[in-house]
């Protein structure tokens, strides 16, 4: 562009929108007389060889000029001037009288000329002005309906439920990757698939039927909850709701599809399901008491409840029995007078307010009871209560002593202190004080730190120098937290120097509003220090107690599938570790002793644990028996269960034990023969001494000495033998 068309482009693209500013106006007006007497002053000043003729169609350049660049106004003016101009130079000239009939005529036709030319070019720019008007409108109807266009695909991109567009036949138009996370599938999978493919069998009629419906128009809208399998051939469970999107004509188009995973929620209906006969047991056995009823309403107005059902822990707990059936009135009469807030409550939540938890005083019992009510259904309510009596006087004690509130305070191990807005300690517990006085922040020499009234921050200050590592932390977390920039930090930092070296965990908390100043929380963590390294060499040492076990180690899932294989010694196992990983036990081991694997994993999957199940494998040298040790793991979310099975070679013990047995059967045959042995000697020694005792009792009868001695039967360890 040139710099001329750079100057006039204000001129030639006015905003059309409004009218032309009063400069604008000014400019365009000063513009047409200038040109028209720039033509005036260049008609003066051409060769004589005109004569005394005006060229009067010199004077239509700055009227079609002025008209093109000031519409309407510019043409006039300029064709008023350029009347002017030329009736000047007309002969006679220097007058503004014209002589000449012919140049009446040619005047007249410049001036009609002008106005014409003037009133095609306002048309013009007015025609201009409503185009340029209609293209702004359309540009902002195409801007919004980008932005519009973007604002869907960005929700549809990013929504936090799966969405997809499905055609009509059930083939994937798209997908949003929250459905490639839910469904396990990727978007390239999904789009080569159609719905039906990936629908379980059960749930597909219901799902067609339903769009079936859709297509024909008899409903807008459908949701059901349906299975879809996922790619390892586990069910999902989704809640899918579809609406049809059609062309103008009415003909559907596609349909669209929102699906939410709700597995968790079918897990947890079908847990409810699987724990609904342990109800009546936790019933009748809770320790808590249990009371179902339902108020009893007068003109509107609760006046009483009735017990509808009650438990074992109801009569245990109050002492109250044979209250089916019966208003609380009438098995506690004055209830109503001395809690009237309990019937408030119980009504307010029968009525539909949220559940409640409150404790309450019955003055005709004298107990005092932690209650939970909710409503089942309206007009009727659920308490299960706890006797805190004893609780309760203990509270009442606790609240007599404030001396003791502090010794609680005093007694924490943690180190408590606050300091103002200039860090100045304004209060501290006992173990902050004793630190204080008993520990130095530096090696080198005392500072005053720990004392209400000192200057905890210059204290640290001090400290950077030593402690290069966390006191600049602690200083910047403490200024962070006075400031109001964080709620909150936490650092774990080492004090003093060896031997004396303590770790401490401190945390700097707002006190309050933050501008009131902050909590700094010191806990010794010194023993948990050691206690972290005692860990890891523990880890270590555990890790190297695995090398040396000589046991077979697997991980395994909950269909037996071989995750993880580690073996000292592998002639042990029944494949090399590479062809078991991935495989399952029914694949790997012979069917019986696979199916003693996965009745252990079952009984861990109940149990965590289970032991002393053994198995025999033939391996290459021979027959070997193993004895399995299986723990569950902790599972993950969405994962299947794995279990840790430990395989011991038992099979020189078997050996031994089966040696054993018999070398033990072939003593008990021996024992039993020397049984009856000694049987037979025991009693002939015990006729003898029957004897004795009669020959002793004779001489005795005769005033003789007792020829045998037996005294030694009168000891106390011959006492009990003698007797049996």
């Amino acid at each position: 562009m040139t710099l001329l068309g750079k100057e006039l482009l204000p001129i030639l693209t006015p905003d059309m929108n409004t009218q032309p500013t009063l400069w604008l106006r000014v400019a365009q007006y000063g513009m047409a007389v200038a040109l028209t007497l720039a033509t005036c002053f260049l008609r003066e000043h051409i060769a004589v060889s005109f004569g005394q003729r005006p060229l009067l169609i010199l004077f239509m350049l700055p009227i079609i000029i002025s008209a093109l660049l000031g519409g309407l106004g510019s043409g006039l003016l300029a064709t008023l001037t350029a009347g002017l101009c030329t009736a000047w130079l007309i002969p006679p000239a220097d007058s503004l009288a014209i002589a000449a009939s012919y140049d009446i005529l040619q005047w007249g036709m410049l001036l009609i000329n002008g106005i014409l030319v003037s009133l095609l070019s306002g048309s013009l720019h007015h025609i201009r002005r409503q185009e340029l008007r209609k293209w702004q409108q359309l540009d902002a109807v195409r801007q919004e309906l980008q932005q519009s266009q973007a604002f869907l695909i960005s929700a549809f991109e990013e929504a936090g439920v799966g969405m997809a567009l499905v055609a009509l036949d059930g083939h994937w138009l798209k997908v949003n990757p929250k459905l490639c996370d839910i469904l396990g599938y990727s978007a390239e999978e999904l789009l080569g698939q159609t719905f039906q493919d990936i629908t379980h069998p059960d749930d597909l009629a219901s799902d067609q039927q339903n769009m079936a419906q859709l297509l024909a128009g008899d409903i807008q809208t459908y949701t059901i909850e349906k299975r879809y399998i996922r790619p390892s051939q586990r069910l999902l469970w989704v809640n899918l709701t579809v609406v049809l999107a059609r062309h103008p004509n009415g003909l559907g188009n596609y349909f669209v599809c929102v699906i939410e995973d709700i597995q968790a929620r079918k897990q947890a209906e079908l847990a409810l399901f699987a724990s609904e006969h342990n109800y009546r047991s936790l019933f009748d056995n809770m320790l808590n008491g249990y009371a179902y009823c339902r108020i009893v309403y007068d003109n509107g107005h609760p006046c009483d409840f009735m017990y509808l059902n009650v438990n074992k822990a109801f009569t245990h707990l109050t002492g109250l029995s044979n209250v089916l059936g019966r208003k609380v009135s009438e098995v506690i009469p004055t209830l109503h007078k001395t809690s009237p807030e309990l019937l408030t409550a119980f009504n307010r939540v029968a009525l539909g307010a949220p559940p409640e938890c409150f404790e309450s005083y019955v003055e005709t019992l004298k107990i005092w009871f932690s209650l939970s009510v909710y409503s089942p259904q309206r007009e009727h309510f659920v308490v299960i209560f706890d006797v805190i009596t004893e609780r309760k006087q203990a509270e009442l004690a606790l609240r007599q002593n404030e001396a003791f509130k502090r010794a609680i305070l005093d007694s924490v191990n943690a180190q408590i202190a606050v300091l103002d807005l200039q860090g100045i300690i304004v209060a501290a517990n006992r173990p902050w004080l004793q630190f204080a006085e008993t520990s130095r922040l530096l090696p080198e020499k005392p500072i005053k730190y720990g004392q209400i009234g000192d200057d905890y921050l210059a204290a640290c200050h001090q400290g950077t120098a030593y402690y290069q590592e966390c006191t600049p932390k602690i200083l910047g977390g403490i200024q962070a937290v006075l400031d109001g920039h964080i709620n909150y930090c936490h650092f774990e930092c080492p004090f003093g120097s060896n031997p004396e070296q303590h770790w401490f965990s401190v945390t700097v908390t707002p006190l309050g509003d933050a501008r009131q100043g902050v909590v700094i929380t010191h806990t010794d963590i010194s023993e948990r220090k050691q206690a972290e390294a005692a860990l890891n060499q523990l880890t270590d040492d555990l890790s190297s107690t695995l090398q040396a076990i000589p046991d077979l180690l697997f991980e395994i899932d909950e269909t037996g599938r071989y995750i993880k294989v580690k073996a000292t010694q592998e002639k042990l196992l029944i494949a090399p570790p590479s062809h078991l990983l991935g495989r399952t036990v029914n694949d790997a081991l012979p069917s019986e002793a696979a199916q003693t694997v996965l009745q252990a994993l079952a009984s861990a999957t109940q149990t965590g644990f289970d032991y002393g199940r053994t198995i025999t494998l033939p391996l290459m040298d021979a027959e070997h028996c193993f004895e399995l040790s299986v723990a569950r793991k902790s599972g993950h979310g969405g994962q299947p269960q794995q279990f840790v099975v430990l395989s011991r070679d038992i099979t020189e013990r078997k050996a031994a034990e089966a040696s054993l047995q018999q070398k033990t059967q072939e003593l008990l045959e021996r024992n039993t023969e020397l049984q009856r042995f000694n049987d037979a000697m025991v009693g002939r020694e015990l006729d003898m001494i029957a004897l004795k005792q009669q020959v002793n009792a004779f001489a005795s009868q005769l005033g003789q000495d007792p020829p045998y001695p037996l005294a030694f039967l009168a000891l106390p360890e011959f006492q009990e033998p003698y007797r049996k």
